[in-house]
Formats: C-alpha cells, sequence, structure tokens
C-alpha cells in the first residue's frame, strides 16, 4: 500500500509510558501554568497517531470509519492519476474504485490519451483513504480485464493538489507524489481542471522547500547554511578538473597499544573502513552487538564520540575504490536508526543511555525514500552537464561534487557544494539564473540527506505529518519566532520589552516540543514501515533541535536579563512586589521542562517544577505566623532552587563520567588533535540547556541569598582552611609563587582569590 501523506511516527505498541512537565500557557500569556503528568495532557483537537501499513481490507475498514464524517464540510483534493501503459488498438484504460468518483466499484471512470500516459483528474473528498484499480475495456463491452494483484490503496491528505503515476499490473509499487502538474491534459480531462485546479498549501514532500505555514511566513530561508559550515574542523574544499580525490589524502596513525573490547574494534574497524559508509557500518555493528547494559552504554559512548568527529571532519573520509551510491549510506543510517529508537524507550534503558543517544541522531543521514532509491541525487549530474556554463567549472563540478558523491558520498562532499554554491554566487550575474538556481536546489536536497539543515528546514520537512492542532502550534511558533526576529533588527528596544518576547519564544518552542515529544514516546513498532521510520527521524531531529534551540533563547534571555540587574534587580523588586521574580521563575520552569523532556532525570524535574510554581503561586506574605513572611518565602523558594542546582550538577557529573576518559583513549588511538580530546567533554556540558539553567539557577541565588542576608558567595568546596589568603589577578604559577615569597615563607600553605586563572586550562572564574 502507498499513501500520499508522510506516516505519523509514534508507531506505537506497549512501551513504557513517558511522564513530563505540562506546559506554560501558550503565548501571548506569559504566565508559566500548571505542571502535570504528560500522561494527563490533553491536546484539543489532537488526534491519536497511527501507522497507516496495512491490508487492503484494514484499509476499507478504515474508509467506512471515515465515511461517517460530514463530506460536504471536507475540503477536496485534486488528484490526477496517470497510467504508463500501451494498450490495443480500439481498447480504453479505466479506473475503478471505492468512492463514488470512482464508480463505487460499479463502473469505471475512462481516462483520457496523453503522449505520456493515460490520465484523469478528480476532486475527491480530503483525508480519505481511497482503493483503486485499472482496468481495460473495449466501448459498448460490458467484459474488463482487471489488474492482478491486490487493490491500490492511497490516503489522501487533507487538501492539496497531486499527481501519482502508476503502471499496469504492479499493485504494490510504492505511488510516487508529486505536487504540481506533471501531465498536459487533453480533451475533457483539460476542460474538467477549470479553476478548481489551483495550488494548494499541502505540497508534496518533493516539493517542501517551497512550503510555509501559511501564505506569508517562510519558515526555511533559501541561503541558508547548512549546520556543517560552523562545526567543520576537516580540510578546506579543493576544486578539481580530474580525479585527484587520492592526492588529498593524509596518512594517518592508529595506536592500539593497551586497547581492547568495544575500543579495540573500533579502532581496528576505522583503520580498515576508508569511506563513510563503511564507517557507519562499524558503529551499526557495534550497536547490535552489545548485549548487557554495561556493554550497550560503553558500544553508545563510543558511537557518539567517534560520529561526532566523523560529522565534523576531524575523522577524514576517502575514497577506497568502491562504487556505492548515497542508498548504501541511507540503509544503515535507518539500521543505526532503528536500533537507536529501541533502545530508547527500551525497559532496562538509563538515564545516561538516552542522554549519549540523543547525542548520536544529528550525526546520521537521511532515510527518506528518494535517497533509498537505486540512483538518488541525480540533479547534479544534470547540473554537471548543462551547456550555459564554462566547461572548466563543469569539469570541478563533475569530479570535486557528482562523481565523489555518486562513488563514495561524505560529509566532505557538502562542504564542497557549500564552497561551490558561494563561488558562483559571489558575482551575481556571473553565471546563468537558471544554473544557480538548480544549484541551490541541489544544496538543499544535499542538506537534507545530511540531515544538516536548519531548525526550521527540518520543521520544514515534517510538517506534512502534523494533525490540524500541531500545525497550530507551529504556526503560532514560527509567527512568534518572526516577532523575535523584528526585536533583533530594532533599535533602542526596551530590555523589558524584549525578555517578555524571549519567554513568550520559550513557551511556544516549549508547546511545539510537547506535540513532538507526544508523538514520539509511545515508541518504534517492529514492523513499522520504512516511510514512517524516516519521517520518524525527521520528528526526532526537530524535537532535538528545538531543545538546541531553547538554549540560544535562554542565553539571551540570562544576558539580557542581567544587563537590566539581573540578581540586584530581584533583590530590590521582592521589597515591593514579586512581577519580576514569576516571570524569571517561569524562564526557569520552561528550562526544567527542556531538561525533563530531554529524558534527563524525569520526575525530579516535575518535582522542582511543581515547587516553583507553588511558590510563586503562594505568593508573598507581610508575615506567616510570628515570622516574618519575606524570609519564609525567600527560605522556601532558596530551598527549590539549591534542588534544581544539584539537577544541573549531576548533569554534569554524569558527562564527566561517560566521556572523558574514553574520549583519551580513542582520541589517541585514533590520532585526533590533544585540543580537541581535552576540550570535548567541557563543550558537551556548555553547549546544553541544562548549563543555562545552571547560570539561571546562579542567578537567582544570588538574589535568595540578599534577601535573606545572608552571604554571596556559593561555597565551593565547603571544610576548613588553614594558612594564608592572597589575592591575585590571574593564577599562573609563577604569580602565585611571587605573592606567596612576598607575603611568608615557603613552608606556609596558600590559599588565593583570583579573577582568571591561565595555563591548559583557561576559564573567567566567577
Amino acid at each position: 500500500m502507498a499513501s500520499l501523506r508522510p506516516l505519523d511516527p509514534s508507531l506505537a505498541i506497549g512501551a513504557r509510558p513517558y511522564r513530563g512537565l505540562v506546559l506554560p500557557p501558550p503565548p501571548p500569556r506569559v504566565g508559566a501554568g500548571e505542571l502535570l503528568r504528560w500522561g494527563a495532557v490533553a491536546l484539543p483537537g489532537r488526534r491519536g497517531f497511527s501507522c497507516r501499513g496495512g491490508s487492503a481490507a484494514s484499509a476499507a475498514e478504515r474508509t467506512k470509519e471515515k465515511k461517517k464524517r460530514d463530506s460536504s464540510k471536507q475540503p477536496l483534493v485534486h488528484l490526477q492519476v496517470c497510467l504508463e501503459h500501451q494498450v490495443k488498438f480500439g481498447e480504453h484504460v479505466g479506473i475503478i474504485g471505492s468512492t463514488k468518483e470512482l464508480g463505487s466499484w460499479k463502473e469505471q471512470v475512462e481516462l483520457e490519451w496523453t503522449p505520456d500516459g493515460w490520465v484523469c483528474q478528480f476532486k475527491l473528498p480530503g483525508e480519505t483513504l481511497v482503493e483503486f484499480k485499472f482496468v481495460i475495456f473495449l466501448k459498448g463491452r460490458k467484459d474488463k480485464i482487471w489488474e492482478d494483484g491486490n487493490n491500490r490503496v492511497v490516503e489522501l491528505p487533507k487538501d492539496g493538489k497531486f499527481d501519482i503515476v502508476c503502471h499496469w499490473n504492479r499493485t504494490n509499487e510504492p505511488l510516487e507524489l508529486l505536487g504540481t502538474p506533471k501531465f498536459k491534459l487533453v480533451g475533457e480531462a483539460e476542460k474538467n481542471t477549470g479553476d478548481d485546479a489551483t495550488a494548494s498549501e499541502n505540497i508534496a514532500p518533493e516539493d517542501f522547500e517551497d512550503i510555509s505555514v501559511d501564505g506569508d511566513v517562510d519558515l526555511a530561508p533559501e541561503a541558508e547554511s547548512s549546520k556543517f559550515s560552523g562545526q567543520w574542523q576537516g580540510s578546506e574544499t579543493v576544486f578539481m578538473r580530474s580525479n585527484e580525490h587520492r592526492n588529498k589524502e593524509t596518512d594517518r596513525m592508529w595506536d592500539t597499544t593497551g586497547l581492547d573490547g568495544i575500543a579495540l574494534k573500533l579502532v581496528e574497524g576505522d583503520k580498515a573502513s576508508r569511506n563513510w559508509w563503511r564507517k557507519l557500518e562499524v558503529v551499526r555493528g557495534m550497536l547490535s552487538e552489545s548485549c548487557d547494559d554495561q556493554s550497550r552504554l560503553e558500544a553508545l559512548i563510543y558511537s557518539a564520540i567517534y560520529l561526532k568527529w566523523i560529522y565534523t571532519g576531524q575523522i577524514a573520509c576517502f575514497e577506497d575504490g568502491g562504487h556505492h551510491r548515497p542508498n548504501k549510506h541511507a540503509e544503515i543510517s535507518r539500521q543505526i536508526f532503528r536500533e537507536l529508537e529501541m533502545m530508547y524507550y527500551g525497559k532496562t534503558t538509563s538515564a545516561q543511555d538516552v542522554l549519549v543517544i540523543r547525542k548520536m541522531h544529528p550525526c546520521l543521514p537521511s532515510f527518506k525514500s528518494e535517497f533509498t532509491a537505486s540512483v538518488p541525487l541525480t540533479r547534479i549530474r544534470d547540473i554537471a552537464h548543462r551547456n550555459d556554463i564554462p566547461h572548466d567549472l563543469k569539469q570541478e563540478i563533475k569530479h570535486t561534487i557528482q562523481n565523489k558523491l555518486h562513488r563514495n558520498a561524505g560529509p566532505e562532499d557538502l562542504i564542497a557544494t557549500e564552497a561551490m554554491l558561494a563561488r558562483i554566487t559571489k558575482t551575481p550575474g556571473e553565471y546563468s539564473e537558471a544554473f544557480v538556481e538548480q544549484f541551490k536546489i541541489f544544496y538543499r536536497e544535499l542538506k537534507d540527506f545530511f540531515n544538516a539543515g536548519s531548525l526550521f528546514e527540518q520543521l520544514e520537512s515534517m510538517k506534512e505529518s502534523l494533525n490540524e492542532s500541531g500545525l497550530e502550534v507551529l504556526s503560532s511558533f514560527v509567527e512568534i519566532k518572526r516577532s523575535l526576529d523584528q526585536v533583533d533588527n530594532a533599535k533602542d528596544l526596551d530590555k523589558n520589552c524584549i525578555i517578555q518576547v524571549f519567554l513568550t519564544t520559550l513557551q511556544s518552542l516549549s508547546s511545539l516540543r510537547l506535540v513532538l515529544m507526544k508523538g514520539l514516546e509511545s515508541g518504534l513498532r517492529n514492523d513499522a514501515p520504512d516511510n514512517a521510520i524516516a519521517m520518524r527521524q525527521k520528528w526526532r531531529l526537530c524535537e532535538i533541535g528545538l531543545e538546541d534551540y531553547s538554549f540560544v533563547i535562554l542565553s539571551r534571555y540570562i544576558n539580557t536579563f542581567e544587563a537590566l540587574g539581573g540578581s540586584d534587580l530581584l533583590a530590590k523588586d521582592v521589597a515591593s512586589n514579586t512581577i519580576i521574580w514569576d516571570t524569571t521563575l517561569d524562564a526557569l520552569v520552561i528550562g526544567i521542562n527542556q531538561v525533563s523532556f530531554s529524558g534527563w532525570k524525569t520526575d525530579e524535574c516535575i518535582a522542582i517544577g511543581n515547587e516553583l510554581l507553588s511558590w510563586k503561586q503562594k505568593g508573598l506574605f507581610e508575615s506567616e505566623g510570628c515570622e516574618d513572611g519575606k524570609y519564609i518565602w525567600a527560605l522556601r523558594l532558596k530551598a527549590t532552587l539549591d534542588r534544581a542546582r544539584r539537577l544541573t550538577e549531576e548533569y554534569s557529573e554524569a558527562l564527566l563520567s561517560i566521556f572523558p576518559e574514553k574520549v583519551m583513549v580513542i582520541g589517541k588511538a585514533l590520532g585526533i588533535p590533544d585540543n580537541s580530546v581535552r576540550t570535548y567533554t567541557e563543550a558537551e556540558i556548555r553547549s546544553g540547556i541544562v548549563f543555562q539553567v545552571s547560570k539561571l539557577c546562579t542567578v537567582l541565588l544570588k538574589a535568595i541569598r540578599e534577601v535573606l542576608g545572608s552571604s554571596g558567595w556559593d561555597v565551593l568546596v565547603p571544610g576548613v582552611a588553614h594558612g594564608a589568603l592572597i589575592r591575585c589577578f590571574c593564577a599562573r604559577s609563577h604569580s602565585l609563587t611571587s605573592a606567596k615569597n612576598r607575603s611568608m615563607s615557603c613552608n606556609t600553605a596558600l590559599t588565593a582569590i583570583t579573577h582568571a586563572s591561565m595555563g591548559d586550562r583557561c576559564h573567567t572564574l566567577p
């Protein structure tokens, strides 16, 4: 069976229920709202997710259920059907199916002949399951020749204009969805199109680059660069006019001294795997062979580190003399994704497992149907053979991008494509507009294959699978993001207004992420069809992308808030009212909400969020019993903020227990630069939403201590210290030694207060 609508990715069978925080109220209201278990949440108008795969019989049952709706209120789908088949002279082709427009299985509808095949245009009710077959008949006779096999079954989307192409007797073939008319109609078919055949907002997956949430909102800006460009640490692109890829290769060294188990297998596998698909195969093998909980976590950690270094170019991919198109990579990626999703919702899966799994998903290529086809990404071949570009440029495109991509695709191919795009667009008018446009389209396709598009490009690619309520949430998020962009471009705007826009954006983002998490929480079915798994990957990448974007927005919120006064402003505000406290606590609740969505100590996140909202709703009284009301309020809030701070510290400690040792082991074995090895874990900690939650906790705790009249310092190491206390601006070994020599004898213990430190680890201290 084929479906015109990408499948919803929930694909549920009994899986552990996912509990989490209910979001703050949707915009424009700013309050943080209530926190509940996810199981108690019901989004208005939300339909249950389901897998649209099955037999024609089950499809017929669902069709009967759909017919119970009021068809008069349903939007229409304009569907153009083409059958590519030759018949004998005098024979005609008809279509007969389950709806009245298709003859209700009683009388066939005749198709019109065109040079491209037999064509007919229909207007069908949206969101309907349709079964049909083609027949061959002679006019004036009742007997027909039917297609062999089961009925063809398609599920129509809500509305839109689509074409499908079929072939005689191939009733099990996947039906390709086209979003614009492909065939020129003749005769009555052309007359029937009329004014009703206008394009709809509901466009086919192949045309995702052109769709938006509504007519004036563009989700994916055309010139947006890939995620690779800011993270790439590999070699620069060298354009070539012949196959010189081997000349670019550098000698690598592998050191397996002291390695055993999974680490040894990974390094030996990398040594034997020159190109990307073979390296992906090494990861797939490690994940599929891990059996117990400990070996599974170890395999996940090594795989996550390895994939990250490949993704950023620190482990280079080369040609090996083989010839495997990108569909090979896509198939392996699908197998890895299945393994990861099965682990994600496994009964014995730990929070550490989930933490590592989430870091692997963005490093896998897409396995959408267009990339698993036998000959994917063919547009670059047509571009390389155009007659409107110089010969030398054609040769560079052919040998640098086309041939390399079709023989041994790797992340470096996207970097090369970006470099070529920058080159051909540097001087407007230098190259033909049609050529540049086609190259831009290819660039978008390649970003899609590498899953390297921006968050909004990813959201664009999965929009078709959202139901009506989900689309409303997405539309709201895009509108609020556009308002944020306008704020960024405005001058001399009040910072209080900016704070509110940031908070509203965070609330809308959380609402959208909740929609995605609800769709994913039931796990992956063993018999899920390939197109549903591919859409599930898009959902997963979108929710991870939303987490990353929440890091950016919360960071900007904190920076703007500190520019307004930060903890000092909070401490002063509590004397008159707690409005600023309320909005700041809202931001913290949303941040903790994001941590919960990511699977880190979900129950603890729920408890902390509920406590924060409880203290916020309770408010501040002049007195509580015989105690000062402000003092009791501050003590309550401090206890919960300390709890939230501990949550973030436990996350950092988990990363420190997971990565440093293993990064050092395989980094040395694979020849990774020392600086990349040393900074790996710290970069992971500082790039996560938990880091921003920790920063916001620090601001709030400092204000609370001022309200309580206690010290404004955080205790880093509790205990008793003996010796001399000195102060210096920069903690360097010679500075400390000279300060010590000036103040006391060499045998005296030293405690230093310093603003900064220098050396292998250089940071600004709090």
